[in-house]
């Protein structure tokens, strides 16, 4: 009778520790899936700004090559630049500093292009170099939410 008394106790012991487990397993395997699910949005909304940086960059290189062919003919550039500046401050605020030093650096350089201090060599030229560097620091900034 005391053998049959103690088999119930230690298997519904059991039963018990086994639901415990399979609960803190579910319970962690919800928590890891809530995470890529939140890094993965993240990861989507830093693309975003990337590629809206690009944009406004690439009309402001626009208009730099202009005002190099037509030497000192300058295009409106005031909401071009407000909506690069503001897409490089939301870039800054989500980036690394290790590669915001890269954004920064291709910023200065599209400024001084658009300003024409670069007069002795191509528009693209100037900035291939640092939109190579800006390249690679965008691409890690988006590997860290892949794994």
């Amino acid at each position: 009778m005391w053998a049959q008394l103690i088999g119930t106790g230690l298997g519904g012991l059991l039963v018990l520790a086994t639901n415990f487990v399979v609960a803190r397993q579910q319970h962690s395997f919800e928590h890891r899936k809530m995470q890529l699910e939140l890094k993965e949005r993240l990861r989507g909304e830093k693309f975003k700004l990337i590629e809206e940086f690009w944009r406004t960059a690439r009309v402001l290189e626009g208009w730099a090559v202009t005002l190099q062919e037509q030497h000192g003919t300058r295009p409106r550039q005031g909401q071009a630049w407000d909506d690069f500046w503001n897409v490089h401050v939301l870039l800054e605020s989500v980036m690394s500093d290790e590669n915001c030093v890269h954004l920064n650096a291709f910023a200065d350089r599209l400024r001084r292009a658009v300003r024409n201090d670069n007069q002795d060599e191509p528009v693209w030229a100037y900035l291939k170099p640092s939109r190579i560097e800006l390249r690679h620091a965008f691409r890690r900034e988006l590997e860290i939410y892949v794994a």
